[in-house]
């Protein structure tokens, strides 16, 4: 018949669908090979055993067919009736069915039990009726006398074992609803909502994230523990009962399709993020509160400057509980002197929560008739001296019990509940109406402000990180503190595809944002165990360069006109980068080298250019549009594709026609960015040093400068390198010759070794010039990480010049650099850190770290569906996650709640295994326990390291027990050993002395304990000529700062002396290392990342400022060593070119329309400093490396440098932000 599939029978098998289905194999599911079935070892034995069967049933007579034909004579028919007869085909079919199912199942009794000695003449029926009986468990109520149909419970049943395919936990096409109840055991276990121990043991088996393994592998851990009487649920179980858990919690995976009919899948962000708030291992920890420090001590998001006072007024924090009374800002309170005021922010301050108020006064009240008017000022910022600091415990009454007149009238009915806000300048005035709206929004429960930090990329869903380019979103929770955010455990998983663009995927990510920021919705407290409501905005978007140019609505950086997101760097003609103006206005410095006034972007103006850009295409021409595109610096990547689709194809144009003919569709032609509430693409896209420093300028110099020094020399790089001190560097390990060899495949981690070691194994093969650059980089870099700020303000000066200091040595070696966007950007990496804190906080090594969880999601899936598929395993993850760590289950219908199961709990917290499985480390989510500290890491002294008792510590009264220790710790990151150099205060001095440890102690009385370092204290000096850091000499005063041999003073010599070990054995081969001469003279590491505040505290470097004079001959001297090296003629202004360049000191807007030119500039400098590739050039043809042969400049293409190279670092487990290490 039509619609039915195609079906072959034989003696041996069934075919249907393109699978055989073995009448011998009882267990049968169906193969797509027949011959690869046959071989199997069950085949044989089933085929064996069936044929013995057979031959039985003959000697038996008619057998079991017979005896199901006796029935009701009402069900025989006469062959002549042809009234009622049905296909004689269907009928084929069914009775074929009907004989396999009753095949399967006395296949598979005679599998399970032992031949019976007398045929026993109950049916299967009957026995399976006696075992319900026998059941204890509740029953589904039935009618008295009633039987069970258990040739149809058999059938369900099969239909669940066929439906099991090869994907790991994928989507059951047809979903099976169980016939009989068990849920109150369920319910009641201690193990819910599992149904027992080994339903649990099964789940955690069949593995997450980076732990899960294949289907095949399940089966033979499977087989194995059933020798051992360990009976694991099978496969397929293991499967339902994670669908029912997710059910049960209420997740999903949400299905839309992009503009172009692209099928999208994505998690929702706002049932993942009530689970984190119902999670205990998370909401204790959330800060919903951001918190104003006054610029001290900034470490982590809630402090940073967006939060505190950079949000609109329906988007920041909208009220705070005061003994159950909520008070919401832009609503009049009373205090309790009486005085009337509006708060405008909520935050804390000092650990206790406060407002910035506007205080009323008779000045701001007026009367319009009858009516009360009160006007304050438009626009009062956090900073504003016209708001008052006040503590919310002063707070007593709220507006609607406020009585402003004589007569006991109430302000809210004076006033009509209106507040104007009177702007200067002619703007037009605002009405500010109360109460709050989201009084009534959050139906009067405690409102939880929960920002989100956003992050996108792409990376490869194979193992071998080529091709099937996935896009994928995460993100965490901003009010977590770094050493919990960066663990994989708080990494959440968004939508991911291998066929939409960032911006299709986003598109219904962007709507439930957008639902969240202005409706928000309801959820369960941990901490206070009761239901809120939750708003939500997005902090800020992070993402490599050209990941941020596709949502910011912005050229791919790489080898365009506009290379600035930020600001407005614009150049008509590529030619025109070579003129002093575009150079001067890259380093955004004047004709005379002052500072110039920065034009920034706004994203308003982006918005409304990108729409202007669509009408002049709809209504005008393409052409004039893309020109357009080009003056505005705008390039929106959803138009220009339904544009192009318009112009080649009919239903292209149709399709644009629909979506701009309705008012609520046609924002779907536009980056669904420009639509996100509380975002600025402008701002609220910081630099991020990943991809900028690192694997931007570091690159480049490294490369070029390693890859200049001749091979005959570099053992001697190899043997400095070796030599070099890690200590107090939270560096694991060096491997020198791999750093040398490979320095073109380098990654994140590598590059960080480079800068903290560079100054003292590559500065001898440097030309001055060179070495200026080099040293400039390694102490900027220190500054770039540090991780927390003690003085935010002092931090930016010195930041500042430090990036004027290597800019300005970098322009001035060659103005060619101008080329490289990345070292632009350093330009606004002060005011990205002046807005969200340090810059490790927008680092995305945690992102790319858990590319890695994603491809393997990827790897462990059938690849059919690969959007859906990740996002179902991901979906299982969060639902695990969240009842493993003791969640609270709560019914927003009802209002019941339901706790985890205490042996799960317990599993969780008991077991250190299974919480590194989910990503997660106990001990740095807990509170740092200083108490703890200093301790010994219980560890004897080497052998070679034993000392004499010092005799301060032998001529101790009460003979106490003296032993000398290897190490000690200090805190969770700093270990004091042997050889190490600490920084101690001085008895009776204000200033800290440097000592190294020679040797440590352990002294125990009957009463207490105490350790002790032998320390050679010494004399700080003036500040190394060659190094550019400051000296250290032993003294001969014997009473953790990074501090390396003085070589270059010394003159050590790199010799062939060293031990090597293979395979962990101490070799006979020698390896370079470097031969000191003395052990007196030290320099203080200025590039080191640990501790950076207390190594510029004890060095105390002088920074030389650049001048405004320095900068215009800098200028002038990059442009004439450009204009030497390549043979063209740089020119001194875009003027003398006969057009004008547009980027004049006094030109506030895009250049000239005109398409860019067809050919880049090419061009390398000899000296080797240019030699190299921008990994965010994109498609570019702006290559300045001499190796690449017609290469393009683009990021995906040399070496993985963007995108893949830290999907193998973990920072998220072995490292703590809060640390001097990012």
């Amino acid at each position: 018949m039509n619609g039915q599939a195609e079906r072959e029978e034989t003696d041996d098998y069934v075919l249907t669908d393109g699978k055989y289905r073995c009448k011998s194999c009882p267990l049968a599911t169906g193969a797509r090979s027949w011959a690869r079935h046959c071989r199997t070892n069950a085949h044989r034995l089933n085929s064996e055993r069936r044929a013995e069967e057979i031959v039985s049933a003959r000697t038996r007579g008619e057998g079991r067919n017979d005896q199901r034909s006796t029935g009701d004579d009402e069900g025989v028919r006469d062959p002549g009736d042809n009234g009622d007869v049905q296909d004689p085909d269907e009928d084929d079919v069914q009775d074929a069915d009907d004989e396999q199912f009753w095949d399967h199942i006395e296949a598979i009794r005679n599998l399970h039990s032992d031949p019976p000695v007398n045929e026993d003449p109950r049916t299967l029926d009957e026995d399976l009726d006696e075992l319900e009986a026998m059941d204890t468990a509740p029953k589904v109520p039935s009618v008295p006398g009633a039987r069970r149909d258990w040739q149809d419970v058999l059938e369900k049943e099969l239909q669940e074992i066929g439906a099991d395919d090869d994907d790991i936990m994928g989507p059951v096409e047809v979903p099976i609803k169980r016939t009989d109840v068990r849920s109150n055991r369920v319910n009641t276990s201690r193990w819910f909502p599992f149904k027992g121990k080994m339903d649990l043991v099964g789940s955690m088996l069949i593995g997450h994230t980076r732990s899960m393994i294949s289907r095949l592998l399940y089966a033979k851990i499977h087989a194995i523990l059933a020798l051992c009487d360990m009976h694991l649920p099978a496969w397929a179980t293991v499967r339902d009962s994670r669908a029912r858990i997710n059910q049960l919690l209420g997740s999903k995976v949400c299905t839309a399709e992009s503009v172009f009919d692209t099928p999208c899948y994505a998690l929702s962000a706002k049932r993942l993020i009530s689970e984190e708030l119902a999670n205990p291992q998370v909401a204790s920890k959330l800060d919903f509160y951001p918190e104003w420090t006054n610029g001290k001590d900034v470490y982590k998001f809630s402090q940073s400057h967006k939060w505190v006072g950079g949000l609109s007024r329906a988007h920041r924090t909208q009220m705070f509980d005061r003994n159950g009374t909520h008070f919401y800002i832009f609503e009049p309170a009373q205090l309790q002197s009486l005085d009337v005021v509006i708060p405008f922010f909520i935050f804390h301050y000092n650990r206790t929560l406060h407002t910035k108020s506007f205080c009323l006064r008779p000045e701001h009240i007026s009367h319009d008739g009858e009516v009360l008017k009160i006007t304050i000022p438009g626009g009062l910022g956090f900073d504003d001296d016209r708001l008052s600091l006040v503590p919310v415990s002063e707070f007593v009454g709220l507006y609607s019990s406020i009585i402003w007149s004589e007569n006991g009238k109430l302000l809210m009915d004076e006033c009509g509940g209106i507040i104007t806000e009177s702007f200067m300048y002619g703007l037009p005035d605002e009405v500010v109406v109360f109460p709050n709206p989201w009084r009534s929004k959050s139906n009067n429960l405690i409102i939880r402000h929960v920002p989100l930090t956003l992050y996108s990329d792409d990376t490869s869903g194979n193992v071998s990180k080529q091709f099937n380019k996935h896009i994928s979103f995460y993100f965490t929770l901003s009010g977590l503190a770094p050493r919990l955010s960066n663990q994989e455990y708080n990494c959440h998983f968004l939508a991911t595809s291998n066929l939409a663009s960032v911006c299709e995927i986003s598109e219904q990510i962007v709507a439930e944002l957008n639902e969240m920021a202005s409706d928000g919705f309801l959820a369960y407290d941990h901490t206070i165990s009761s239901p809120v409501w939750v708003s939500c905005v997005v902090l800020c978007f992070l993402a490599d360069s050209p990941m941020h140019a596709e949502i910011t609505n912005t050229p791919n950086p790489g080898n365009c006109l506009n290379p600035c997101r930020m600001c407005k760097l614009t150049v008509s003609k590529k030619k025109f980068k070579r003129t002093r103006t575009y150079v001067q206005h890259f380093l955004h410095r004047n004709i005379c080298g002052g500072q110039l006034e920065v034009l920034p972007r706004r994203w308003a103006t982006t918005r409304e250019n990108t729409h202007k850009l669509f009408a002049i295409a709809k209504n005008e021409s393409l052409n004039k549009s893309t020109n357009k595109a080009i003056e505005f610096g705008i390039k929106d990547t959803i138009n220009v594709k339904l544009l192009a689709l318009a112009r080649s194809h009919p239903d292209g144009q149709a399709k644009l026609d629909d979506l701009s003919a309705g008012s609520d569709t046609n924002w779907r032609m536009y980056n669904p960015f420009l639509e996100l509430l509380g975002f600025d693409g402008v701002h609220d896209t910081p630099v991020e040093i990943l991809h900028v420093i690192l694997l931007g300028i570091v690159k480049y110099l490294a490369r070029d400068l390693v890859g200049s020094v001749p091979a005959t020399n570099r053992h001697e790089l190899e043997g400095r390198l070796r030599s070099f001190s890690i200590s107090s560097l939270n560096i694991d390990s060096l491997k020198p010759e791999y750093l040398i060899k490979h320095i073109k495949s380098l990654v994140g981690r590598d590059f960080k070794i480079l800068l903290q070691a560079g100054p003292f194994f590559l500065m001898g093969f440097l030309s001055p010039e060179k070495q200026a650059i080099w040293l400039a980089l390694c102490k900027l870099a220190p500054l770039v990480f540090q991780s927390r700020i003690g003085d935010m303000t002092q931090y930016l000066v010195d930041l500042q010049a430090h990036i004027d200091i290597f800019l300005y040595l970098m322009i001035k070696s060659t103005a060619q650099w101008v080329h490289k966007p990345k070292l632009h950007m350093l330009l606004h990496l002060p005011a990205s850190i002046e807005r969200f804190g340090p810059a490790t906080l927008c680092s995305t090594e945690k992102f790319e770290s858990y590319n890695g969880v994603l491809r393997n999601a990827s790897i462990h899936s059938n690849r059919r569906a690969p959007g859906r598929d990740i996002a179902k395993t991901f979906e299982t993850y969060a639902s695990h996650r969240f009842v493993l760590s003791g969640g609270v289950i709560h019914d927003h219908s009802t209002g019941i709640t339901r706790k985890i199961g205490p042996n799960v709990t317990n599993f969780f917290s008991n077991s250190k295994v299974v919480q590194h499985s989910l990503g997660y480390n106990a001990a740095k989510s807990d509170s740092q326990d200083i108490q703890g500290f200093p301790r010994t890491s219980g560890v004897c002294a080497h052998k070679d390291d034993i000392k004499t008792i010092p005799h301060e510590l032998a001529d101790l009264s009460g003979q106490p027990l003296v032993k000398q220790i290897h190490q000690i710790e200090i805190n969770n990151h700093n270990q004091v050993h042997q050889g190490a150099f600490v920084v101690v205060p001085a008895l009776g001095e204000a200033e800290w002395r440097i000592g190294r440890v020679e040797s440590l102690w352990q002294v125990k009385t009957s009463q207490a304990k105490a350790l002790y370092a032998h320390l050679t204290v010494f004399l700080v000096r003036e500040v190394d000529d060659f190094y550019e850091m400051r000296m250290i000499l032993r003294s001969k005063r014997v009473v953790l700062v990074n501090a390396k041999h003085n070589c270059r003073k010394g003159g050590c010599l790199v010799t062939r002396t060293g031990p090597t070990e293979q395979e962990r054995r101490r070799t006979s081969v020698k390896s370079w290392v470097v031969t000191h001469s003395d052990q007196d003279h030290y320099v203080i590491n200025a590039a080191s990342f640990h501790a950076p505040d207390l190594h510029r505290a004890i060095a105390r470097l002088p920074v030389d400022a650049v001048s405004d004079a320095d900068w215009a001959a800098g200028i002038r001297q990059g442009l004439a060593t450009w204009d030497a090296t390549t043979g063209a003629g740089a020119q001194e202004s875009d003027e003398e070119l006969g057009e004008d360049a547009n980027a004049a000191d006094e030109v506030e807007i895009g250049p000239d329309s005109g398409p860019p030119a067809e050919q880049a500039l090419v061009g390398t400098v000899d000296a080797g400093i240019m030699s190299h590739d921008d990994s965010d050039a994109e498609g570019s043809t702006d290559s300045m490396d001499r190796d690449a042969e017609g290469s393009t400049d683009s990021m995906y293409q040399s070496s993985q440098d963007d995108s893949e190279d830290e999907e193998g670092y973990h920072p998220h487990l072995g490292n703590d932000d809060d640390s001097d290490e990012a």
